[in-house]
This record gives structure tokens, sequence and C-alpha cells, in this order.
């Protein structure tokens, strides 16, 4: 198994039509990173619910995801350089569908301010279902 990952970094558009090849990145690192294929697949949709989120932002023009991983965790961080929010997350927004979908698959999950702007962090432990 893969023991430490460096930060993986991809920006597309901000655009449904974008949020494909993050899907892709993150489900190729988890896969290199010998996660379950279970667990790879739930990374996929926790992007894309993640992405739902960030793309109801104003002026959004690109969705940043940063990847990483240790021995015991991956993180991704899904930001958007969206209009500067008062208020992050939205209210409401932990009882959102897609904030649900996100924390019933994800670890961990959190709503943060990045440099770029508002974010989601997401954690997968690598733990006992790695690898089968």
């Amino acid at each position: 198994m893969i023991e430490s990952l460096g930060s993986v970094v991809v920006t597309v558009p901000a655009q449904a039509a974008s949020v494909h090849v993050l899907r892709a990145v993150v489900a190729s690192v988890a896969a290199r990173l010998e996660l379950s294929i279970d667990a790879v697949e739930e990374m996929r949709i926790a992007i894309d619910e993640a992405a739902a989120l960030l793309l109801q932002l104003d002026g959004a023009t690109v969705l940043r995801a940063q990847i990483s991983a240790d021995a015991s965790t991956v993180a991704t961080l899904l930001s958007t350089d969206g209009a500067v929010v008062s208020e992050w997350p939205p209210p409401g927004a932990e009882r959102s569908w897609p904030w649900r979908v996100i924390t019933g698959l994800c670890d961990e999950a959190a709503f943060e301010r990045s440099v770029d702007g508002p974010a989601i962090l997401m954690r997968r432990d690598r733990g006992a279902g790695a690898g089968e």
C-alpha cells in the first residue's frame, strides 16, 4: 500500500459539465491508494454532491479539488472562487440532501473557507476496508 501522497490539485471551470473530471481524478487517486472499489465509488459520489453545493454560489468561475493522503486518511478539499459570502455555509445547508449524502459517505466532512473561497473538506479513512 502507498503510505503517502503529495498533494494532487485539479482546477476545472465551475460548470456542472466539468465535474466529471474531478470525479475521475479523485477516483484515480483513491484507486492508486488501494482503497476498496466501494470506497472509490463513494468518494466519487461525495465529490458530485459537494460540487452541487458549491456550484450554487454566484460568480464561481472555477472548482478546485486538492487531494492528499497519508497512511491513515485521504482528504479532498473542494473549493470555488464563488462570490464572497458572508455566511458559509448558507442557512440550512447542514439539512440539505447533498450534505446528508456527503456526511454519510465520508468519515469526516466540514464546511470551510479556503484561500480560494468557500470549500468543503471530505476525509475518508484508509483503514480496514482499504484494498478489499
